[in-house]
């Protein structure tokens, strides 16, 4: 496996997306960064989260599930859809709108983005949050500080907080090229990267906006 950070040029928006939604942009700007390092294995996620009370919540999810027991689109590939409900208070409730994939391509970023499309997300958008997040695997050692300072720089993150230890570290912060954010004490925060060794030489790459939303 090839691995060279320090040769790579990342140029932000190089799929078309004229008419796509924040959640959209997100996926492709991280999909191109992604599939630029050819990792060994990456795999790929997308959590909507929506709260509102549970009669407004029961008759959206009713549409999201017809359209999603009516479209064979994930019969035709690796894609796995999922709703949930949470109750939050007795009047309160939390719709959960899940995209994941084992694997990541061209490929497979054009028939996600389509799906997108092909969703009534319009009240996630709205008034939800989404993260999005890549997990990439390398068998083959890695420099941390150099793979950390190139997202940075790429990113143009304005870097928030940072993690050290002695085989995890994690970064967040705020990209001007991103689009969903959470507030971070009187900031915001919009990208988060952790990377750990996994020893024998493996490493696990884990990158998302806002903030992860899995285990690194």
């Amino acid at each position: 496996m090839r691995f060279i950070l320090v040769l790579l040029t990342f140029v932000l928006m190089t799929t078309p997306t004229e008419g796509y939604s924040e959640a959209q942009l997100d996926v492709s700007n991280l999909s191109n960064y992604v599939t630029s390092w050819e990792a060994d294995e990456t795999t790929f996620g997308l959590t909507m989260k929506l709260v509102s009370s549970e009669k407004e919540l029961d008759s959206y999810k009713n549409v999201l599930n017809a359209q999603i027991q009516g479209n064979d689109h994930h019969k035709r590939s690796i894609i796995d859809e999922s709703l949930s409900v949470v109750e939050i208070t007795p009047n309160r409730s939390q719709l959960i709108y899940q995209v994941n994939t084992s694997k990541w391509n061209q490929e497979i970023h054009e028939d996600v983005q389509q799906l997108l499309e092909s969703r009534n997300l319009s009240k996630f958008l709205e008034n939800g949050t989404h993260f999005t997040f890549f997990q990439s695997t390398f068998d083959s050692k890695i420099d941390k500080n150099l793979f950390l300072e190139k997202v940075i720089e790429d990113f143009e993150v304005d870097l928030k907080t940072q993690i050290e230890e002695e085989l995890l570290s994690v970064i967040s912060g705020y990209s001007p090229n991103l689009q969903q954010r959470i507030p971070h004490e009187q900031e915001h925060i919009n990208i988060q990267l952790a990377i750990r060794e996994e020893g024998d030489r493996k490493n696990t790459v884990t990158i998302g906006t806002p903030i992860l939303v899995i285990e690194y």
